[in-house]
C-alpha cells in the first residue's frame, strides 16, 4: 500500500515516464511478485520494462533488475520457456556493460543455469555453472557471495544429475565455507544440510543422511 500510494504521487507530480516513477512502479511489481501475487506484478514490471526501452534504448543499465525480475516471475510460475528470453537478455546487457566477470554478471549467469536446471536442460546448466564457477574462484576467492552462489548451484545440478560422489564434495566445500563466513544457526547451513541428505538418500547411505538430518531444525 505505502509503494502504491506513492506511486499515485510521483505519477502525478513526475508524469508516468520519469525515473522516480519507474522505478516506484519497479518496487511496487517486485514488492507484488514477493508476495506471489504474480498477476499484479507482471503488468508493472512490463510497463518498467517498455517504458525505458522507449526512452533509454536497448542497452542499458536500468534493463538488467526488471529484465531478471520478469524472468523470475514467470519462472515461479513455471513458464520457464517464456522467462528464458528475459535472462538471456538480462545476463547479455550485464556483460557488454559489466563484463563477464562483474558479481551482477556471474549472479545472473547463475540464475539462467538454475533455470536451465529446472528445464531439464542439464548439461547447458553444468557449462554455465562451471565456466562461471572457474571465473569467480580466479577473480573473487572461494568465500566471495557470487562464488558461494555459484557453488551451491553446482551442488544442486549434481544431485539432480545424480553425481552424488561429485554433490557430496561440492556441499561438503560450501559447508566448510559456511562455517568460517556464517553463524552457525544461518539459514544457508540449514539448505545446505538439507541438500546433503538428499545427496545421501539419493547414493544409498542412509546412516550419514542422518547425521546431517540430526542438524536441522
Amino acid at each position: 500500500d505505502c509503494f502504491r500510494e506513492v506511486l499515485a504521487v510521483r505519477q502525478k507530480i513526475h508524469g508516468k515516464d520519469h525515473p522516480d516513477t519507474l522505478n516506484t512502479m519497479l518496487n511496487l511489481g517486485n514488492a507484488l511478485f514477493t508476495q506471489k501475487k504474480y498477476e499484479e506484478a507482471k503488468p508493472l514490471l512490463i510497463e518498467v520494462l517498455e517504458t525505458n526501452r522507449r526512452i533509454l534504448g536497448d542497452d542499458h543499465p536500468a534493463f538488467v533488475g526488471v529484465l531478471n525480475s520478469i524472468g523470475a516471475l514467470l519462472k515461479s510460475q513455471g513458464q520457464f520457456a517464456e522467462a528464458e528470453p528475459y535472462y538471456q537478455e538480462a545476463l547479455e546487457i550485464s556483460t557488454r556493460i559489466s563484463g563477464d566477470s562483474h558479481p551482477k554478471t556471474l549472479w545472473l549467469t547463475g540464475g539462467l543455469g538454475d533455470l536451465f536446471a529446472a528445464q531439464g536442460k542439464l548439461e547447458e546448466a553444468e557449462a554455465i555453472y562451471a565456466k562461471s564457477l572457474e571465473t569467480s574462484r580466479k577473480v573473487y576467492g572461494d568465500e566471495n557471495p557470487s562464488t558461494v552462489f555459484l557453488i551451491g548451484g553446482v551442488g544442486e545440478l549434481l544431485l539432480k544429475q545424480k553425481k552424488y560422489a561429485e554433490a557430496e564434495i561440492t556441499l561438503l566445500e560450501l559447508i566448510e565455507i559456511y562455517a568460517r563466513t556464517l553463524s552457525s544457526e544461518h539459514p544457508n547451513n540449514y539448505w545446505a544440510y538439507e541438500t546433503l541428505v538428499k545427496i545421501y538418500e539419493g547414493w544409498g547411505k542412509p546412516e550419514k543422511a542422518k547425521k546431517y538430518r540430526a542438524l536441522l531444525p
